[in-house]
Formats: C-alpha cells, sequence, structure tokens
C-alpha cells in the first residue's frame, strides 16, 4: 500500500532532497554537483517565491513575507 503524499508534504520532501544534494556534493567535493544542486534549489526558492508573491495565495502575510525574504 503506497501513501500518497500531501502537497505541504511534497514540498518539504523536494526541499529536503536539495539540501541533501548540495550537502553530498560539498562533502564529496563534485563541483559539477554541487553546481546542479544549487540551480535545482535555486529553482524551488524561485517558484516558492512567486507563488507566496500571488494576492490569491491563502498564506497569512507574516509567513508569505517572511518565505518571501527567505527566497
Amino acid at each position: 500500500m503506497t501513501e500518497q503524499l500531501t502537497l505541504p508534504q511534497e514540498d518539504a520532501l523536494a526541499l529536503l532532497r536539495s539540501a541533501t544534494n548540495i550537502s553530498q556534493a560539498r562533502q564529496n567535493q563534485d563541483k559539477a554537483g554541487l553546481t546542479l544542486a544549487l540551480d535545482e534549489n535555486l529553482q524551488l526558492w524561485t517558484a516558492i517565491q512567486t507563488l507566496v508573491s500571488r494576492e490569491d495565495h491563502p498564506m497569512n502575510a507574516e509567513a508569505k513575507t517572511n518565505l518571501i525574504k527567505l527566497a
């Protein structure tokens, strides 16, 4: 039986994988892997910033502001 992840769980998993990929590339001194991992991380945070910047996004204003600052 496979349990399907919720959208917030999928988002959290994507951020966790990104952080793991960055960490592993740094640990292995893999410059190409680090570049790829950082690019993927940037894409994730750009998507987060784009989504929470929308006026119709249901997240509360304080959380939106905090995520935009992080991005």
